[in-house]
């Protein structure tokens, strides 16, 4: 067990969380065929063990209760080949960029919490609709949609500027995130009501958990006149309440733009050394002030 313990740790070490994830969910789910799928040609010989009947969630919060490992489990099983393929392609590709922009730590956070949240919207769904008096056909939930709806709300909402490559071309990452969270939301509330509660729990969480890192201080910040790279940084309270954003790129200026800007700046610098500051118009002081802010900023950072 020992060099089993080792590989564990020096894989963990080394890979991405992400491909971590959407390695283990890949075992899972060929586990799973062979058990499930592949037991039913030893079914004469064996007693039929459904492994899936023990991993998926149901809409009933007595079983949640008394199972709650299915809040985490449902996480990793499928129903097709076609099901995993498209979680898996998608948990890679926003998996990867949230990783890259938070870190390991916060996107297994925000992955899984996202994922129990959708998993405890399921039950409440079935339980609302009691209420209303309206009967939703009960199918056990599986699948990591939630969970990765959870990734790309939270990736939009934390770094909404943010850009990738399309052919050349530099797109917002909110707007193929748009039409995803769309699509799921609209074939979900046509195909499975049920799915749909789970699909908003992944959206509600991601939504919360961005703008509770905002709240504490962390701001994604573009490199100048790029924005498909930056970093996290943390902004004091003191800071956000003196100005409420921070600009470390010239407010996002072309190179021309702050030349000019400069060019400004040193000109009023010289009305002041031969006039003084009281000659100056208020637009003038406007421009000065805006100057020693972005200064005092970018030191900061």
């Amino acid at each position: 067990m020992l060099p089993l313990n080792r590989f564990i740790k020096k894989w963990c070490a080394n890979q991405s969380a992400t491909i971590t994830i959407v390695a283990i969910t890949a075992l899972v789910w060929l586990l799973v065929f062979l058990i499930d799928y592949g037991g039913a040609h030893w079914s004469n010989a064996f007693p039929r063990f459904s492994l899936l009947s023990y991993l998926w969630l149901e809409g009933d919060f007595t079983l949640v209760v008394k199972q709650p490992w299915r809040l985490v489990t449902y996480l990793f099983v499928h129903n097709s080949f076609e099901h995993l393929a498209i979680n898996l392609l998608l948990l890679y590709y926003f998996g990867s960029i949230t990783e890259q922009i938070l870190g390991k730590k916060r996107l297994l956070t925000l992955y899984f919490l996202g994922g129990v949240v959708a998993g405890l919207f399921y039950p409440l769904a079935f339980c609302i609709m009691r209420l209303w008096g309206e009967r939703l056909l009960s199918l056990p939930l599986l699948g990591a949609s939630g969970a990765i709806f959870s990734l790309m709300m939270g990736l939009a909402t934390f770094a909404p500027r943010k850009k990738f490559a399309f052919f050349g071309q530099e797109l917002p990452l909110a707007l193929p995130i748009a039409l995803l969270l769309g699509w799921g939301l609209l074939s979900a509330s046509f195909e499975n009501r049920g799915g749909l509660s789970a699909h908003l729990g992944g959206v509600f969480m991601g939504l919360l958990y961005a703008i509770l890192l905002r709240y504490k201080g962390l701001r994604f910040i573009y490199k100048p006149n790029n924005k498909t790279e930056g970093e996290v940084v943390y902004i004091s309270r003191y800071d956000r309440r003196k100005k409420n954003r921070i600009v470390t790129e010239k407010k996002g200026l072309s190179p021309q733009d702050t030349t000019a800007k400069e060019k400004e700046v040193e000109t009023i610098m010289k009305k002041i050394q031969q006039s003084g500051y009281s000659c100056l118009t208020d637009k003038e002081k406007k421009v000065i002030f805006d100057h020693s802010t972005e200064n005092h900023d970018e030191k900061y950072l």
